[in-house]
């Protein structure tokens, strides 16, 4: 599929798209084509909102095309959901979409792009009931208006609902180009997998034991009063609709959510886990969803992974016993019959199957006596799915209690000794597997009927008690995440800090309020805040960038050098310091994007080179700047000083082009995931690029700043801006994915500098300056990610 896109190249053969020969270098030159695909991971950006996902990489400009047209770009996009008759707010961020509403958001995005093909790889992966039917409803839609679907599948009910023709694939080999009316189920199964699988789900064999987990009334911010029990020995099938629960459930079980009220009791004794460490300790595994983000370390090796959880079993005084380490993963990696070279091998290059086979090895090397499995066979394919199921009969024919979450009722059904069933946070029904259909299931996860589960002792007819307040104060406090959403949190806590600093400091120090000293803060403000906003477009981009302080103190220093007091000179000063801020940025970005150093090391190291340049030029103040130029540091409009005006107009310009260009959408967009960038058509490295040279350039002028501030060249000037524009990003609310503003930047430059100067006023030892401006930094930064 990513051959298709234009994700990958081909080694060889050819691609025909419209009967004509193609060859797309991007994904961005086949959705210039037609081409789209829907991955089987949302491709989505959690930093940006519905309308801006939707039409990343094609947002409408104005007139002369350097500014995105945001009324158009809402009306385009709420035009595309009209069109999948999919009704979402265009404003809200993609977190708080629930996964069935990020999934119509993916296949908006493909229409944007008025696709003649769109891929769509597993898309009714985490779908059920009305939010399946929908997606199919939207697929005969598109192919009704002439739209060319790729489905891909591992729900072979799905292929018979939806396909024409069905080409199968094996070990990268096709065994089957067909027409859907011309085959079945089996022969699908027998050319996936090799071989015939006379049952989907193996028989059950296993013997259902006593209790050995129990929850009573269990309660969290989204549960409310959950009663289950689970056997020795027993598969007890958990269903509901996507957010009705379930993963909660897993959750609150495993020490991972914090619960509110009720209790959880194992092997007969009261066991409530504060943390993911004491369930472990106390036998219980947790499968989670999401493999790749949950599950495994796919940086490290198979042996790492699946001997992360027992790491304190296989220890000598503090260090760990790598041969009893590697014994037991190379015995689970035979009895599993994981398929890698090796236990050895990195984990990321395994297939999806064998993924989960590590995440399950981990759980059992750990001795796990309770395992909960939340989509197990969630994007592996159906000869997977076969071995996988086996091991679940096999692990509860030992004994093992398993609680397994699904959305596949199929999966549920043969899987299930007893299914429970959840909807809104509460567990409504529990059936025997005898008893069990599709079609009463989905009553009671769609609230149609309700069977309610009582703990033990308490009486049928007894109404639930009210939501807790801490239930209560959850949802308040969600309704007012969500209006405050639309505004610039960071912003108003950043300047909430600012306006009580500036409040205490006018009452503690008389000089502190005079105009001239707010002139000052002006002026002081200057240089951090150039550098400052320059930091920002690198720290959303995701990187940082150390080497803008050398940057400022060579561009003062080689600027004072060439003027030397000489007004003619000023023009070639200029140009030289420009020339040189282009080559430093030029450098850490090719360092960055192409040589794949990481940022601080890369940064560090042109810092170092530059502050070498700075000593060997000089080893104290040089040159002379002219009065003429000095005006940029010293002079006044009215009340206001220059540089503060200059500064303005910069902010200005930065701001509009942070919000309000394709560029500054394509910065947020590679911090928030520079893997969902790229796909979406996002020149990444370029973009990388040119924030280190936006960064580098910002320290000129700084550096010009304070020269003509200092009158001289001082070797010292600039030091520690670095530290400081980082300290004014990060308090203002930037981050490495995606999130910040340069109002916020504005905001913690200001903290910073007004604290500074506060101290002056107040006399305080600079160090004892250094230990409070770092303790009030904190403090915005905790104040603010509590808001966020």
């Amino acid at each position: 599929m990513k051959l298709v896109a234009g994700v990958y190249r081909p080694d060889e053969g050819q691609l025909l798209y419209n009967g004509e020969e193609v060859h797309f270098h991007s994904p961005h030159d086949a959705q210039a084509k037609g081409v789209a695909i829907i991955y089987q991971e949302f491709n989505l950006l959690p930093n940006l909102n519905v309308a801006e996902n939707i039409l990343l990489g094609q947002e409408p400009m104005r007139r002369r095309g350097v500014l995105i047209d945001h009324e158009a770009l809402y009306r385009q996009a709420g035009a595309v959901l009209d069109q999948l008759g999919v009704h979402l707010d265009l404003e809200a961020p993609i977190w708080q979409l629930s996964v069935a509403e990020q999934q119509m958001v993916e296949i908006a995005k493909a229409l944007a792009w008025r696709s003649e093909l769109i891929i769509m790889d597993e898309p009714s992966a985490v779908l059920v009931g009305d939010e399946l039917e929908n997606l199919f409803r939207i697929i005969r839609k598109l192919k009704a208006e002439g739209v060319t679907i790729l489905y891909v599948s591992h729900r072979l009910d799905e292929i018979f609902q939806l396909a024409d023709r069905v080409t199968v694939l094996k070990d990268g080999v096709v065994t089957g180009h067909l027409d859907v009316a011309e085959t079945n189920k089996a022969d699908l199964i027998r050319r996936m997998v090799g071989r015939t699988l006379a049952e989907t789900f193996p028989p059950r064999k296993n013997q259902i034991g006593e209790p050995l987990l129990r929850v009573e009334n269990l309660s969290t911010a989204l549960l409310r009063d959950v009663n289950l029990t689970l056997h020795r020995g027993e598969i007890l099938g958990l269903a509901g609709l996507v957010g009705a629960g379930r993963t909660e459930l897993a959750d609150a079980i495993f020490g991972a959510a914090k619960i509110t009220g009720g209790t959880i009791w194992l092997d007969g004794e009261v066991a409530l886990f504060r943390n993911p460490d004491a369930a472990i300790r106390a036998r219980l595994g947790y499968v989670t969803e999401d493999r790749k983000a949950e599950g495994l370390v796919m940086t490290q090796t198979v042996r790492k992974n699946i001997a992360l959880p027992s790491l304190d079993r296989r220890q000598r005084l503090g260090l760990i016993d790598s041969k009893a380490e590697r014994q037991a993963a190379s015995e689970i990696f035979r009895d599993l019959e994981i398929r890698a070279p090796g236990i050895d091998h990195p984990v990321r290059s395994l297939s999806g199957g064998n993924q989960q086979k590590v995440v399950l090895a981990k759980w059992l090397v750990t001795n796990a006596e309770v395992l909960i499995f939340d989509e197990p066979t969630r994007g592996i394919d159906v000869g997977a799915k076969a071995e996988l199921y086996s091991l679940m009969r096999d692990l509860a024919a030992e004994g093992k209690a398993i609680l397994m979450i699904s959305s596949e009722l199929p999966e549920i059904l043969g899987m299930s000794d007893r299914i429970a069933v959840v909807h809104e946070g509460r567990l409504i029904a529990e059936l025997d597997a005898a008893e069990a259909t599709e079609e009463k299931i989905m009553v009671y996860a769609t609230g149609g009927e309700e069977r309610t589960i009582h703990a033990p002792g308490v009486e049928e007819g007894t109404q639930p008690p009210p939501a807790t307040p801490a239930q209560a104060a959850f949802r308040l406090r969600s309704a007012a995440d969500r209006l405050l959403s639309k505004s610039n949190r960071t912003a108003l806590t950043i300047y909430s800090v600012l306006a009580a600093l500036i409040l205490f400091s006018a009452i503690a120090s008389p000089s502190f309020r005079t105009l001239t000293n707010f002139q000052n803060i002006l002026r002081q403000l200057v240089a951090l805040g150039l550098v400052g906003i320059g930091q920002t477009f690198v720290i959303i981009a995701g990187g940082i960038d150390i080497s803008v302080s050398a940057v400022v103190t060579l561009t003062a220093v080689l600027s004072a050098g060439i003027m030397n007091g000489e007004p003619a000179m000023i023009l070639p000063a200029l140009l030289a310091v420009a020339a040189m801020g282009i080559v430093v940025g030029l450098a850490n970005g090719y360092l960055v994007t192409e040589l794949g150093i990481p940022h601080f090391v890369a940064t560090f190291g042109t810092w170092s080179i530059l502050r070498g340049i700075v000593l060997v030029y000089t080893r104290g103040p040089v040159g002379l700047i002219p009065r003429s130029f000095r005006f940029i540091a010293s002079g006044h409009v009215g009340p206001l000083p220059v540089p503060a005006l200059i500064f303005a107009a910069i902010f200005v310009v930065g701001f509009i082009i942070l919000r309000s260009t394709r560029f500054g959408r394509y910065v947020r967009a590679v911090g928030g995931g520079p893997e969902v960038a790229h796909l979406s058509g996002v020149p990444v490295k370029r973009v990388q690029r040119w924030t280190f040279l936006i960064s580098s350039m910002m320290g000129v002028l700084a550096g010009l700043f304070l020269a003509a501030r200092m009158s001289v060249g001082d070797p010292n000037v600039g030091a520690g801006l670095e530290w400081d524009s980082i300290a004014a990003a990060v308090v203002g609310g930037a981050d490495w994915l995606g999130w910040g503003s340069l109002m916020g930047t504005l905001g913690g430059a200001l903290v910073v500098t007004a604290l500074s100067n506060a101290m002056n006023q107040l006399n305080i030892n600079f160090w004892y300056q250094q230990v409070l401006k770092g303790l009030i930094i904190l403090f915005a930064v905790v104040l603010y990610r509590q808001k966020r």
